[in-house]
């Protein structure tokens, strides 16, 4: 299941991320690409860009307009994140035949105010921002051990994430050891001390990384248990609304980690006097 899974994401999904100016715009047009295959101005028919504006009325009118004027037309957004002043949107456009989704950057960045943060580009359909993590609760919820479960979670956190790795610790023993892994983590010390300081309320970042740790990396704990799960990506920093998210997964899988141990513990319970095993 798993493996069907990262296949099917990684036909259906490219990304491309917008280098980075300072702590949140970026250079218009620079753009690092990566898990691309093949060219992605040639098949792509959707762009989800993620972007910066002014929290005041008119601004994402101004942008919808510009996204009409080059032929383009704006079929999702999602709001991110809001301080008052400023608001990560994400905007799913679908792109007019032959227009490069990197131009759709340059043309954005271009407005007052606007600064792009993120772009990704998919094929064949319109993404809705909820879904692959209720697909990844849906799967939680059918595992059938807590292996099965562990390593369903670290899967499904970097796919709905587009996360590079992910590892689901064990913090109840004498050391922090991993139960499930995707991808190419940090080492065992690092995430031992990162654990230690995210439990502590501390940042282990920049003072604009707030107490929740580098603005790369989210973390979350699986309440009942001492199981704490971790994961980063070389894409845009996790937002509230993604970090909201994750732990309502963890909560999820919180509930069906103890559902199995209740079941194993009734399996191996021995049958009461005067029934049949």
């Amino acid at each position: 299941m798993l493996e069907s899974w990262a296949s099917l994401l990684a036909a259906s999904t490219t990304s491309a991320r917008v280098a980075t100016l300072g702590s949140r715009g970026v250079r218009a047009g620079e753009i690092v690409r990566s898990h691309a295959t093949g060219s992605v101005l040639a098949v792509s028919r959707y762009a989800v860009v993620r972007l910066w504006l002014m929290d005041r009325p008119g601004s994402l009118g101004r942008i919808a307009t510009r996204i009409g004027e080059l032929g383009g037309d704006l079929v999702g957004i999602d709001i991110l994140e809001r301080d008052g002043a400023r608001v990560v949107d994400e905007l799913t456009v679908e792109l007019p035949a032959g227009y490069a989704p990197d131009d759709l950057v340059v043309a954005l960045s271009e407005l007052p105010g606007v600064e792009v943060e993120d772009l990704r580009h998919l094929v064949s359909r319109v993404p809705y921002g909820g879904r692959d993590p209720l697909e990844a609760a849906v799967l939680l919820a059918r595992a059938r051990s807590t292996n099965e479960l562990a390593a369903m979670l670290a899967q499904g956190v970097c796919t709905a994430f587009a996360c590079e790795w992910c590892t689901l610790l064990d913090t109840g023993g004498d050391k922090v050891t991993s139960l499930a892994v995707i991808g190419s983590p940090p080492s065992a010390t690092w995430l031992d001390t990162f654990v230690t300081g995210a439990h502590g309320g501390l940042s282990l970042s920049t003072p604009d990384s707030g107490p929740v740790g580098p603005r790369d990396v989210a973390w979350a704990v699986l309440g009942s248990s001492p199981l704490v799960l971790v994961t980063g990506r070389d894409g845009p920093p996790f937002r509230g609304r993604e970090r909201d998210q994750l732990q309502q997964l963890c909560r999820v899988a919180d509930a069906r980690w103890n559902d199995l141990l209740r079941t194993a513990v009734n399996d191996s319970a021995p049958s009461s006097p005067g029934h049949s095993p």
